[in-house]
């Protein structure tokens, strides 16, 4: 199956955390592609968040949806992860946010991401990687566009 990870980081040196996000993906799973590293303004002003480093992935492997966000969640636990809290800086945070065939809907996990479309710092990345992602982000446009007048 194939999957599309965003990484992203805004802790200790956001770059360096995710080219070693990235080495340690790449031992479990095939890298097909990955976008440019787009840096971003936190999402949520009344927080005091630092800037957020992020990075889409396409990525092939056997594993259904929950075994690889397990997978994905050994990876974040080598960097000393803990997700108490939804919006606050991170060392590193791996996303699934779309997988080629299916949708998924659980408690721990979502696919599609349920806010892709709200988060410019996921779909800049994944346009880069597939030209499906390039049409959302018009859409979006048009219709911010729109709402303003």
């Amino acid at each position: 199956m194939i999957y599309y990870i965003n990484i992203g980081s805004n802790l200790g040196n956001p770059i360096i955390n995710i080219q070693k996000a990235i080495g340690c993906i790449s031992l479990s799973f095939r890298i097909m592609d990955k976008s440019d590293i787009f840096l971003s303004k936190a999402q949520f002003i009344d927080t005091k968040l630092y800037d957020f480093a992020n990075i889409a992935i396409k990525i092939t492997s056997t594993l259904s949806p929950l075994p690889l966000l397990a997978k994905l969640q050994e990876i974040e636990n080598l960097f000393n992860i803990t997700k108490e809290k939804h919006w606050k800086n991170r060392i590193l945070d791996l996303d699934i946010v779309q997988c080629e065939k299916i949708s998924v809907r659980t408690k721990t996990l979502c696919i599609p991401h349920k806010q892709n479309l709200d988060r410019d710092f996921v779909l800049l990345p994944l346009s880069q990687l597939e030209k499906k992602f390039q049409v959302k982000i018009v859409v979006k446009y048009i219709y911010g566009v729109m709402k303003l007048k």
